[in-house]
């Protein structure tokens, strides 16, 4: 399509000598390959941030497993455990020679 406007631009008068219309071909060439490697640049930056969001997001998603996993595996840890019978301690106090002992360590404690 740019041979064409330059055909008819160079019929109607638009460049005044081969040189200015040298000097546009290279312009208007240089210029779209400029404009289709910012255009590569972009989808290559959308397809970069589009990959990146989806290896966050799986991240996330192991990171939320991990922790689920780690909290099940404290509680179960922590649960009450059933325990055996444990045989009743004898309360000290109650025995007569408990009593005498502590008569002593009070008078020895007045000293």
């Amino acid at each position: 399509h740019l041979y064409h406007e330059l055909y008819r631009r160079a019929k109607g008068n638009g460049f005044r000598n081969k040189r200015n219309l040298m000097e546009y071909i290279f312009k208007k060439k240089a210029e779209k390959v400029r404009s289709k490697q910012i255009s590569e640049q972009a989808e290559a930056r959308r397809t970069r941030t589009k990959e990146a969001r989806k290896r966050r997001e799986e991240r996330q998603v192991q990171k939320r497993a991990d922790m689920l996993r780690k909290i099940s595996e404290s509680e179960k840890a922590e649960a009450p455990k059933p325990k055996k019978a444990d045989k009743p301690k004898e309360d000290k106090a109650a025995t007569p020679k408990a009593e005498g002992e502590e008569k002593k360590s009070k008078k020895k404690s007045k000293k």
